[in-house]
C-alpha cells in the first residue's frame, strides 16, 4: 500500500512549529537562569537543572523535525526508493 503524499508546504509547517517552539524554550529558560532581583543564578546545580530541562525541551522538538523530515522522504520516495522504506 502506497502512502499518501505530504506537500513540502506541510512539511515546512512542522518545521516552522517545532522552531517557534524552540525560540519559546529558549526564551523562558533564558529567564530561569536568573533570580527574581535580576542576578544571575550561582549555584551551578541550579544552572544545571535549568540547562537539563531546556535541552530536553529543545531534543524533543528537533525529534519532531527529524521525524517529519523522515515521514516526508518516505511518503514522496521515488518508486525506486521505496524498498529503502
Amino acid at each position: 500500500m502506497d502512502k499518501k503524499q505530504i506537500p513540502i508546504e506541510e512539511l515546512g509547517r512542522v518545521y516552522g512549529v517545532a522552531v517557534s517552539r524552540m525560540y519559546e524554550v529558549i526564551t523562558n529558560y533564558s529567564e530561569d537562569l536568573y533570580t527574581q532581583n535580576g542576578k544571575p543564578k550561582e549555584d551551578p546545580g541550579q544552572v544545571s537543572r535549568v540547562l537539563d530541562s531546556m535541552v530536553s525541551k529543545l531534543r524533543h522538538e528537533a525529534s519532531l523535525i527529524r521525524d517529519a523530515s523522515y515521514e516526508y522522504w518516505e511518503a514522496n520516495a521515488k518508486p525506486e526508493e521505496k524498498e529503502l522504506f
